[in-house]
């Protein structure tokens, strides 16, 4: 067990002249921080002098050494200045030691939970510096965090589009297209996120060469974490009207109906998501009323999952709007479950589910009245019985 005296007696070791020796303080003191008890005691006795000597040293591993502590700091508490952040956005931008990069990044990605530090991401126009990083880095893990950076970044309407407008989402297509299953991840969700905070993207999709044949592509994968992301996208890409209008002539409807792996809880949200949007089209609401489907969107219904029941009612909705679809959406046995959501606190959720019911009692109607009409026509023409009469035959 380390003793509080011990961090006092290495913070008062810490002089501004001795950089060597800083260093392995420093470095000490960092990884005494990973234990959130004696976190609190470097912040409560050593951090002016930390904070002191982050703005005087000039040496990359001290400024490496108190940027972790600082973040682990952070992470634990949000009431912390901005000039911290800022001389660690400054490093970035300015130095060439690449050997500590890695460090610096990881900071940051920690950071990006607090609101502010994506304020000061925007004010500094840090966004052409982490796509540069991403084009000429091959550490892995560089990668991966400033991905998780651009993703945070992605759901903040102003950010996304300053790393559009630095050819951040050029980069994250290639990264989708060619890197490994972990990039690939990473990068899908932070398009996803970018899509979905900038509004009239349809016309930027389209500008990016093979990107319609890449989705579709990317849906013949095995990878589900790969098929969840890609969904994600889908389900903003298709927001746009003529995009909508290109994948389905491209027989993306078809490919979604036919996917495996629809139980696992990853791909519930974007399976249901991209339905939602995909049904927009009357053309595609009678070809994703298959009982495959049907069957899915009855099982995620189960699950009494709030997040899904926006979409589900919406993509049920639209089916039902097709006769032949309310046959098998009453064959499944899914009206019980939107019954339930009649009462839903969500006025939307409410009102889908509501409607879907009327269409499809709509047709059960319209058929029983058929039947009721066949049943009296026959009753007022019985079929008159015949007697066979035979024909003699001469030879």
């Amino acid at each position: 067990m380390i003793d509080t005296n011990i961090i006092i007696s290495l913070i008062n070791l810490i002089n501004l002249t001795n950089i060597e020796f800083n260093r392995v303080i420093c470095e000490s003191l960092y990884y005494l921080s990973l234990d959130l008890n004696l976190l609190q005691s470097i912040y409560q006795y050593g951090f002016k002098k930390l904070k002191k000597l982050l703005e005087h040293t000039k040496d990359p591993s001290i400024f490496c050494s108190i940027i972790n502590i600082l973040t682990e700091f952070i992470h634990n508490n949000e009431n912390i200045s901005n000039d911290i952040i800022l001389n660690m956005i400054n490093f970035l931008k300015n130095s060439s030691y690449f050997l500590y990069l890695s460090r610096i990044i990881k900071s940051l990605r920690e950071l990006t939970k607090i609101p502010q530090t994506i304020e000061l991401f925007k004010q500094e126009e840090i966004f052409s510096q982490f796509i540069l990083c991403l084009k000429n880095e091959n550490n892995l893990d560089i990668k991966l965090n400033i991905l998780f950076i651009l993703q945070k970044c992605g759901k903040d309407n102003e950010a996304s589009k300053m790393i559009i407008d630095n050819d951040g989402l050029q980069e994250l297509w290639t990264l989708f297209k060619l890197a490994s299953s972990s990039i690939k991840i990473a990068a899908g969700w932070a398009i996803r996120n970018c899509l979905a905070s900038v509004e009239n993207h349809g016309e930027l999709i389209r500008s990016f060469d093979g990107v319609f044949y890449l989705i579709l592509n990317m849906l013949s994968t095995e990878n589900i974490d790969v098929l969840a992301v890609t969904l994600a996208i889908i389900a903003e890409i298709v927001k746009d009207e003529y995009n909508l209008k290109i994948l389905t002539d491209l027989g993306i409807v078809l490919k979604i109906s036919q996917l495996n792996y629809l139980d696992y809880a990853q791909l519930r949200k974007p399976f249901c998501d991209a339905l939602a949007n995909l049904s927009d089209l009357p053309k595609n609401q009678e070809q994703l009323g298959n009982r495959r489907v049907v069957i899915a969107l009855k099982h995620y219904l189960q699950e009494q999952d709030p997040e899904l029941y926006k979409p589900l009612t919406k993509v049920i909705y639209d089916l039902s709007r097709v006769p032949s679809n309310c046959g098998i959406l009453h064959e499944v046995g899914i009206a019980p479950n939107l019954l339930k959501l009649i009462g839903d606190d969500d006025l939307i959720v409410q009102e889908k589910a509501a409607n879907a019911i009327r269409n499809m009692r709509r047709l059960q109607n319209m058929n029983r009245e058929i039947e009721q009409t066949f049943v009296k026509i026959v009753s007022q023409n019985p079929i008159q019985k015949t007697t066979d009469k035979r024909v003699k035959c001469f030879f």
